[in-house]
């Protein structure tokens, strides 16, 4: 009632979507330290019922020169959206377009594209005609200049390139949309920018193993961009990291399952099997690391030198050892073993939306 009530104090509006951040579970006042899903939850419903979307729709357009209330609003929408039924009544308040003319209208302020990066992330993560419209919408392009506009700022590069890789969780057309905007180039530069920071190299390798899925134009579109080299620079700086290696070692056998040549093989190689060597325990990441050298030895023979002078057979048949009910590596593994003695193709076609190799 009070938003209502004082639609025109951009005051009141900030520190209201503030509230309604915080009261969601997001925000930078959290509302109680022992608060948890099912409390969040609970009170997203009472939210909604109070019409939490379109008081944040009203308070964005009738504030949109006000950075501060852009920001807060964008904070109310990511903690709304994020992990909750709340998505479809966001979008039906145009709470999309919103959060992307704010992005537009406030390039430089680097809290709003914090915030409204994370908006975009959490509508995203959720049904995937929610990807399509806000794709139709052309929030990648908005995420694409947060990128491009703050290009030393790794928490903006972080959560942008978390937003994309949800962003390209969708179908195919989606992915093009989004190889379209130019967004991999930005990505793949802010990985080398940030190579040591975990959130940064999470996020951009995730994004890749979605975006090289499934198009052999846009894969090799990623590889001209230096993609490839982007996250073998990520598995370099993070070897002891299970999760992103497993996420590389997808990226690396879906640019490559679409005839798409590494400009650095050798060096793909070299950082596939020491993920093997240091990860031996990881089942998922032993069966990703095995497709990924299987499909990178296709197109070179390069690749497949390195990765016989390092062992490979070995840490193959180590892993089928190790995982011997793992119906998926152990096909992986006999597959990789055709290509690497004879240098045929096995017909391999990457790793599908769900990270499973198709």
């Amino acid at each position: 009632a009070t938003m209502r009530r004082h639609a025109g104090s951009a005051l009141l509006q900030k520190e209201a979507c503030g509230a309604l951040a915080a009261l969601a579970g997001g925000g930078d006042e959290p509302v109680a330290k022992d608060s948890d899903d099912a409390d969040d939850d609970s009170r997203k419903e009472v939210l909604m019922a109070l019409g939490a979307p379109e008081l944040l729709a009203v308070a964005m357009r009738a504030h949109a020169a006000t950075a501060s209330v852009q920001a807060a609003a964008c904070a109310a929408v990511a903690a709304i959206a994020k992990g909750s039924d709340a998505r479809e009544a966001l979008l039906v308040a145009n709470v999309a377009e919103a959060v992307a003319a704010a992005m537009c209208a406030h390039g430089a302020n680097v809290a709003l594209q914090l915030h409204a990066c994370r908006a975009v992330h959490s509508l995203a993560s959720g049904d995937p005609d929610v990807r399509e419209l806000l794709v139709h919408l052309r929030i990648p392009n908005a995420v694409d200049r947060a990128l491009k506009n703050h290009p030393g700022d790794a928490g903006i590069a972080a959560i942008a390139c978390r937003a994309i890789s949800a962003l390209a969780a969708g179908d195919a057309r989606g992915r093009d949309a989004l190889v379209k905007t130019g967004v991999a180039a930005h990505m793949a530069a802010a990985l080398r920018r940030h190579p040591r920071d975990l959130g940064v190299a999470e996020s951009v390798i995730g994004a890749f193993a979605f975006l090289a899925y499934g198009s052999a134009a846009r894969a090799d579109a990623l590889e001209k961009l230096g993609v490839g080299e982007a996250v073998l620079v990520a598995m370099a700086a993070h070897p002891g990291r299970a999760a992103l290696q497993t996420r590389a070692c997808e990226a690396i056998a879906n640019l490559c399952a679409e005839s798409v040549a590494l400009a650095d093989a050798r060096v793909a190689a070299k950082l596939l099997a020491a993920a093997m060597r240091t990860h031996s325990a990881q089942r998922l990441l032993q069966e990703r690391a095995i497709a990924a050298v299987g499909i990178l030895s296709i197109g070179s023979p390069a690749a497949r030198d390195e990765l016989a002078s390092l062992n490979i057979f070995g840490l193959i048949d180590a892993a089928v050892r190790r995982f011997p009910v793992a119906n998926r590596l152990q096909e992986n593994a006999k597959d990789a073993k055709v290509v690497l003695r004879a240098g045929d193709g096995v017909g391999d076609s990457g790793t599908d939306d769900s990270g499973r190799e198709g």
